[in-house]
């Protein structure tokens, strides 16, 4: 049996504007007796594979490359949060309210804006124009509020000198003021593993997202993690002294880290760094017989002083008060001679490490409204032999 081409042009067709092409056109086709030409079959098979390779290309390019700007910039930001060289000032951190990366060699980025510590917005697909370095990778932090409004509206324009300023860095500028930080964005090149300051002139566009929820393998995923715990990494800039106290769900003194841990989980203390999850609120516990335990790690932020977690938090088991425990019966009254050593040693080694004066080792009590860590902790002696 013969069939007309028109009847078989209106059944192609039919596969050409109906969804998924090469699904239809199998369920369609297989009604169609292929004539035994081989000519014909090799066209008609051909004009198969087209349709599904035409159809593919579609609907998988965009998220491709949305993707491909996924990982790149996740890359960018965990290599800046992996190097302690040429680092970016924890000030401009704990400012910024949105961050705008573009990848070198591309227009194409995305941008996100800070929800709580450990949570940011889905990155949304950005284009940048104008003036910039397309080398370099290109980080825009923006820390004024009406310029965080304008990019979440979709369009953000760097053009005046208040608008944006090259960003500066820990190693030059380690100690900012307001005037270094009243600025409606900074800007940074990533170029390999140097990091600078960038003078930037343009525009940033909101492009099309993707509003589809993404899976826990997707790039997107991984892209908001890392957003989280770069934001959540911080260079030491002095140390702050704790005693545990007596824990309220216990009715005693911590015998280790993990009855912290699950303590400081309880209050919410858990902090994104370095794709891990951590809870306890320090850095170290000193136990009685002068075991450090480490808490999160050094260059994550702590959860220990508001407004000072940049600073390194030492909490010492016992509680210190003369009010809260005065026999001694709720723990440790005063730090045992382990634990005034160890802590010595502890505070000599992060001091030198990180290369802050001794004034910035300090009291709970002394930046907050709290007795901590007691009036029996014996502050003065502590730091006379850090000096030694």
């Amino acid at each position: 049996m013969r069939y007309s081409e028109e009847k078989l042009r209106n059944r192609k067709s039919l596969a050409l504007f109906s969804g998924n092409s090469i699904h239809r056109v199998r369920n369609i086709l297989p009604q169609v007796p292929v004539p035994r030409n081989s000519q014909f079959r090799g066209v008609l098979l051909l004009t198969t594979a087209l349709l599904s390779s035409c159809n593919s290309h579609r609907s998988s390019s965009p998220d491709r490359q949305r993707n491909a700007t996924f990982v790149k910039v996740t890359a960018t930001l965990d290599a800046i949060a992996n190097s302690e060289d040429n680092v970016i000032p924890n000030a401009v951190l704990n400012r910024t309210k949105c961050l705008v990366a573009v990848p070198a060699n591309a227009g194409q980025g995305i941008a996100s804006c800070i929800e709580s510590l450990n949570t940011w917005t889905r990155p949304a697909l950005i284009t940048f124009t104008g003036k910039r370095s397309p080398q370099s990778d290109l980080l825009l932090f923006v820390l004024g509020d009406k310029e965080a409004k304008s990019l979440r509206s979709g369009r953000l324009q760097l053009q005046s000198p208040q608008s944006i300023s090259r960003g500066p860095l820990m190693h030059t500028r380690p100690a900012l003021t307001d005037a270094d930080l009243n600025f409606g964005s900074l800007a940074y090149e990533v170029h390999g593993k140097a990091i600078d300051g960038a003078s930037v002139q343009g525009t940033v566009t909101s492009a099309e997202s993707n509003s589809a929820s993404p899976e826990k393998n997707d790039p997107e995923v991984r892209l908001q993690r890392s957003l989280a715990s770069f934001f959540n990494v911080i260079t030491p800039v002095g140390i702050i002294l704790h005693h545990t106290a007596v824990l309220p769900t216990l009715e005693k003194v911590p015998t280790d880290k993990r009855e912290v841990d699950s303590f400081h989980q309880a209050k919410g203390f858990d902090v994104v760094c370095f794709g891990h999850e951590y809870h306890v609120a320090y850095h170290y516990l000193i136990l009685p017989d002068g075991d450090v335990q480490a808490g999160r790690p050094e260059r994550c932020q702590g959860a220990h002083a508001p407004g000072y977690n940049a600073y390194l938090g030492i909490s010492v088991a016992g509680d210190f008060s003369s009010k809260d425990n005065p026999t001694g019966a709720r723990g440790p009254a005063v730090p045992t001679p382990r634990q005034e050593q160890a802590l010595v040693q502890l505070c000599r080694r992060l001091r030198e490490k990180y290369k802050f004066p001794i004034q910035r080792i300090m009291r709970h009590s002394d930046v907050s409204p709290t007795q901590c860590p007691g009036d029996r902790f014996p502050f003065v002696r502590i730091l006379s032999e850090v000096c030694r």
